[in-house]
């Protein structure tokens, strides 16, 4: 049951907690966040009377930020520094106080981004800060694939079901197969001007795959196993996050205030402002979508931008 309405009156609203990440739930509805002040919760929004509740509210140990967040077939699975939890949110329980009380896997490393498999429970791969992405067992929290040294700290990783792509500080791509027979990647590539690397997004068909540092996402074919041309930007910032739509439309946004997509990936289709009323979300730090056709924003504010759409902001949920 919901524990409390979202809507809060300005004088409450904390500006200086920033969401890192955000995730849809799996076809479904609600969305998971994660704020630098170590706050997890899960929210539950209505579309027709934009009502938004908190269904989870947690915290990571000494309230540390979280780093990472995605949520998958198991539940919520949230990365910090020498640590990855797993929230259940989806199963039946009668304490609801449970569901609060996360599963902690054997971990010590630095967990700079987390994604699973679409369709499958059993693996979540993480970025770390060794240097390595790793796979680790749901059921069991342990490592079962180290892939091979990436030559600096990784960023980023995402993942169709066919492959597993990762991002570095040192500009390098590198592509994995999702299902680990090989711990060496399938093609590599590096991004011009080498910097780092803050998003890489893998197109739910396998086909594409988006990595952007600076103004434009880099577009690779993954059938072909090469790299096309950078995306133009008339204003470039840093990019912190991509997001592949249902239709393999490209999404990004970063500093500078705005989101952009493209389509056919050789011009800008829609460019949005990321504001509604007196909100506004300055630096972009986490975009994702729904199989319904939702997208949602959300990065240097304690609100995320929703669009029913994505087309144009219906609402902005504080959290």
């Amino acid at each position: 049951m919901p524990t409390g309405i979202m809507k809060v009156p300005d004088e409450l609203r904390d500006y200086y907690t920033d969401i890192i990440a955000h995730c849809y739930e799996p076809d479904g509805f609600r969305i998971a966040a994660g704020t630098s002040e170590g706050k997890v919760v899960t929210i539950i929004r209505n579309a027709e009377t934009d009502d938004a509740y908190m269904e989870l509210e947690s915290h990571l140990p000494q309230n540390k930020a979280v780093l990472c967040l995605h949520w998958g077939r198991a539940g919520v699975f949230v990365g910090s520094k020498s640590l990855l939890y797993l929230y259940k949110t989806d199963y039946t329980t009668e304490n609801e106080e449970d569901m609060s009380i996360p599963v902690k896997f054997d971990w010590t490393y630095d967990s700079h981004d987390v994604c699973t498999v679409e369709n499958g429970l059993e693996k979540v791969f993480v970025a770390c800060d060794d240097c390595r992405v790793r796979s680790v067992d749901v059921e069991t929290q342990k490592v079962i694939t180290e892939f091979k040294d990436a030559g600096s700290i990784v960023e980023a990783v995402n993942s169709s079901e066919e492959f597993v792509a990762s991002g570095g500080q040192n500009g390098k791509v590198h592509v994995y197969e999702a299902q680990s027979r090989t711990n060496k990647p399938v093609f590599s590539f590096n991004l011009e001007g080498n910097r780092t690397i803050g998003a890489i997004s893998v197109s739910n068909n396998s086909t594409w795959l988006a990595a952007g540092a600076f103004g434009g996402p880099t577009i690779f074919s993954l059938k072909a196993g090469v790299q096309l041309t950078q995306i133009c930007v008339d204003t470039p910032k840093k990019i912190y996050t991509a997001y592949f739509d249902c239709n393999n439309a490209i999404i990004w946004g970063g500093g500078g205030g705005f989101v952009y997509k493209s389509e056919d990936f050789s011009k800008i289709n829609q460019k949005m402002q990321t504001s509604y009323g007196r909100g506004k979300v300055s630096h972009i730090y986490s975009i994702t979508g729904s199989l319904h056709k939702r997208l949602s924003v959300a990065g240097s504010t304690n609100g995320i931008l929703v669009s029913d759409n994505g087309v144009f902001w219906n609402s902005m949920v504080y959290i």
